[in-house]
């Protein structure tokens, strides 16, 4: 479940990152993502990732709870010129 992108062409589709490199099973989820400035913003392999929609531009963002276990950001909304969104960390639980 890597992240994939298209121009809408037939043949405009490619995988866009791999996340998880080496073992096809990286996990990302662009049903929770969120767009602010021209990235968008979504949970891959348990962390805060960011695209431009180039694979140059698809990296790991910030990871909120370091350590073995992801933090598993989701619920992006957008309010003006900020994205909030939902993680866990081992401090503060899932807020």
């Amino acid at each position: 479940r890597e992240p994939w992108i298209t121009d809408g062409a037939p043949d405009g589709a490619f995988q866009l990152f791999d996340v998880n490199p080496g073992n096809g099973d990286g996990i990302s989820d662009f049903a929770n993502a969120g767009a602010l400035g021209g990235r968008t913003f979504f949970n891959g392999n348990s962390e805060l990732w960011v695209t431009d929609g180039t694979t140059a531009g698809t990296r790991l963002f910030y990871d909120c709870n370091p350590g073995p276990r992801g933090s598993n950001p989701g619920r992006f909304v957008r309010v003006g010129d900020r994205l909030f969104f939902q993680a866990h960390t081992e401090t503060h639980g899932h807020e």
